[in-house]
């Protein structure tokens, strides 16, 4: 429930973020669009920041269902940070439920960012640059020569990140062509870090609806501006290409081609970029006009408090998202509040160096073949600690359910669909298929004919041999109902029973009328 709600919350958020940072017209004689580009230009700085979240139960939840949300039903993270430079800051801060508070601790040098959480064993390890760029292209078709070039220029647009923010925000705030509704300016005193300053107070309140035909018409002014892209672009070049073609003689020959001349760099990444972006504002706009939070239900109301150089030194913004009809019943709207405050903008400051020595967890694809793996996330912190329990328990990070119908073709199939078969009275699932869907791995030997199932979520490692009805269940010999076989389709099946209760440590449900099988796992 809360997984499949973050993933449209993630969405509301993401919309409803671009159209008020994007900028506006002046206002009251002020540049609105300045102080966006003028906070990306801001080298070094201290902050603090508290983001509070809120899930309000509709009025027909049941006992049970708000057992669940009084869980999660005040959630707040409160960090302070020190940015260093463009490539070095740190952060460090709380996570706090109804089950206490979890410490943090994060550390970006370059391209990589270590975070320690209270209760792990091991740091995580992540590459900001390569996570970035495929979540960017995340479910689009990229050639070898557009994956080489992604690769190549995600350790360069980290480090000339500095230069490129300003370029990207100013290019944003160009296309935003009219104002909300509701805005104003106020000359005010406020207190940032102990300091009182004379500010100006930008407030800002947009409906759901009106954001909703904000960014529907920045889309299309991005898509339409191929001569704005293209001088983006070029910009873009002019920091970046010098950086890439220190290593010519290490990049891939076409590359090579493409990033030595400027014109035809320019238009290779327009064509790419172009494709992506009528493609995204094709699903933003779709995704606009059939959701149920962009309505006047939903609000953003924002207080930006500006100084004299039009930089942010304090805000507060909060934010109401409704639930769609399909999750009413148990969450009827989330509130997020966010306040902060920054200070020796641009003056030297120091970050909290961490130095990575032992053993991490890596996330970003490199290992169980997804950004964030949720049992391996799990693995690594103390079952009893604050933090496992609120992932497993209250987030429910690790909550599956995998639904399994019969076929005429069972037992026939490839494997990759997930259909079950019944042989000796036992049923048998596809392996490989099951245990991925669970978030554990699987390995084949084509030589021994062995399958190696390795869950991290419950520690355990089993061995199946094709046509053998004994399995090795952490080293020991356990007899199996029935025997591992490949079937005419060249996948592996096991015995459902076996990989999920005892493997797995997950549970079976049949429903004899649609002849489906259910594995469940918490």
């Amino acid at each position: 429930m809360i997984r499949t709600y973050g993933k449209k919350l993630a969405c509301g958020l993401l919309a409803a973020a671009m159209v008020v940072v994007a900028g506006c017209q002046s206002v009251g004689g002020v540049d609105i669009n300045q102080p966006v580009v003028n906070n990306f230009k801001v080298v070094s700085s201290e902050a603090s920041m508290n983001v509070a979240v809120e899930l309000i139960p509709p009025a027909s939840a049941t006992p049970e269902q708000k057992a669940v949300l009084d869980k999660l039903k005040n959630i707040a993270i409160t960090f302070n940070s020190k940015k260093e430079d463009a490539q070095h800051a740190s952060y460090d801060g709380f996570l706090t439920t109804a089950r206490g508070k979890i410490s943090f601790n994060i550390y970006t040098s370059g391209e990589q960012t270590v975070i320690k959480i209270e209760g792990a064993s091991k740091p995580i390890v992540l590459n900001v640059g390569k996570t970035l760029l495929s979540s960017v292209m995340n479910g689009s078709q990229t050639s070898s020569i557009t994956q080489s070039v992604l690769d190549m220029i995600s350790a360069p647009l980290m480090q000339k990140s500095a230069d490129l923010l300003p370029l990207f925000a100013g290019y944003i705030t160009a296309h935003v062509e009219t104002n909300p509704k509701n805005i104003s300016i106020t000359p005010v005193t406020e207190t940032v870090h102990g300091e009182s300053l004379s500010l100006n107070k930008l407030h800002t309140e947009i409906s759901g609806t009106e954001a909703g035909q904000m960014l529907q018409k920045l889309m299309t002014s991005i898509v339409a501006d191929e001569k704005g892209m293209k001088e983006l672009l070029g910009s873009l070049y002019d920091v970046l290409a010098p950086e890439i073609l220190k290593n010519k003689e290490s990049l891939n020959p076409l590359v090579a081609i493409v990033i030595s001349n400027k014109e035809t760099a320019v238009n290779f990444l327009y064509g790419m970029v172009q494709e992506y972006a009528v493609s995204f504002a094709e699903k933003t706009t779709a995704s606009i006009k059939s959701s149920e939070m962009f309505t006047d239900q939903m609000y953003v109301k924002s207080d930006f408090y500006l100084d004299r150089g039009l930089l942010a030194r304090k805000s507060a913004v909060e934010v109401l998202l409704p639930a769609p009809a399909s999750n009413t019943k148990v969450i009827s709207a989330i509130k997020i509040m966010a306040s902060g405050e920054s200070w020796n903008q641009n003056k030297p400051v120091k970050a909290d160096a961490y130095t990575l020595t032992g053993d991490s967890l890596k996330l970003g694809g490199s290992e169980g073949g997804k950004f964030l793996n949720p049992s391996k996330l799990l693995s690594i912190f103390d079952k009893q600690s604050t933090a496992y329990l609120t992932f497993r328990e209250d987030l429910q990070l690790t909550r599956k359910r995998l639904a399994m119908k019969m076929g005429q073709d069972a037992g026939q199939d490839p494997g990759e669909s997930g259909k079950p078969f019944i042989q000796n009275g036992f049923t048998l699932v596809p392996v490989r298929y099951v245990v991925e869907q669970l978030d554990a791995e699987v390995k084949w030997d084509g030589v021994k004919r062995e399958v190696t199932v390795k869950d991290e979520l419950t520690g355990n490692s089993i061995v199946f041999t094709i046509g053998s009805k004994t399995a090795l269940l952490n080293g020991k010999a356990v007899t199996l109902d029935t025997e591992a076989i490949i079937n005419s389709g060249g996948s592996t099946y096991v015995p459902v029973r076996f990989i999920t209760e005892q493997g797995l440590g997950g549970t079976i449900s049949w429903n004899n009328a649609t002849r489906t099988v259910t594995i469940a796992r918490d």
